[in-house]
């Protein structure tokens, strides 16, 4: 059992079980329809319900066209089950800005670009409007991505502003500039990186900008 669904007369939302299948929400995952209003509306109708699981089709290909914005967003996870969200545009912009969030988790994603002139930072934390540290963003088992052959584009595939209590575990990082760039002046602190690869990084696989900062068991 999946659990329990409910027609609203526009589209079937989970009753009381926490998970919003993107699918539900009108995404394809067929790489190559943008599926970006999709997934934004899985995660805002998440937020909005207290909390709960954004949930992707495993081996589907999401692509995204514009910014997913989590802003001030709290307690969503994105279950990943080895699917892939590609942020298509090229230039600059961001795949996902995630801030002043607390407890944002993502899983068993790919989280890529997929243009190799694309020069912008991938995954960002910040403050919002409302000046908040993004607190408790949590990353486990996921594959942050740049153009496969081209170590030298894009910014940073995760970078951290104001961030505190952020772990990245058992994740890897490929193909950019930079890995995980810790934003000067807007320190970040207290960043676990545990059981992390870096590869095809051109510049520096890491850089850490704050106070208590632990890299372990990683490679690259």
């Amino acid at each position: 059992a999946r659990g329990v669904w409910g027609d609203t007369g526009t589209r079937w939302t989970p009753i009381a079980t926490g998970l919003f299948d993107v699918h539900l929400f009108g995404a394809r995952g067929d790489g190559a329809t943008n599926d970006r209003t999709a997934v934004q509306d899985a995660c805002v109708a998440a937020n909005a319900a207290g909390g709960g699981t954004v949930v992707f089709r495993e081996g589907r290909t999401y692509n995204v066209g514009s910014t997913l914005t989590l802003d001030d967003m709290q307690r969503v996870t994105l279950e990943g089950r080895g699917a892939r969200i590609v942020y298509t545009p090229t230039g600059t912009g961001q795949l996902l800005t995630l801030n002043s969030v607390l407890w944002i988790s993502f899983r068993d994603l790919v989280l890529a670009y997929s243009s190799p002139t694309y020069t912008g930072d991938l995954v960002t934390t910040n403050w919002s409007a409302a000046n908040a540290d993004p607190s408790y963003v949590h990353f486990q088992n996921c594959y942050f991505r740049g153009t496969p052959g081209v170590a030298t584009g894009g910014g940073a595939l995760l970078r951290l502003n104001r961030a505190i209590f952020t772990s990245v575990r058992d994740c890897q990082f490929g193909y950019s500039n930079y890995g995980i760039w810790g934003q000067v002046p807007n320190y970040s602190n207290v960043t676990l990186i545990d059981h992390c690869t870096f590869f095809s990084i051109n510049t520096s696989p890491a850089f850490n900008a704050g106070e208590a900062w632990t890299f372990q068991n990683c490679t690259g």
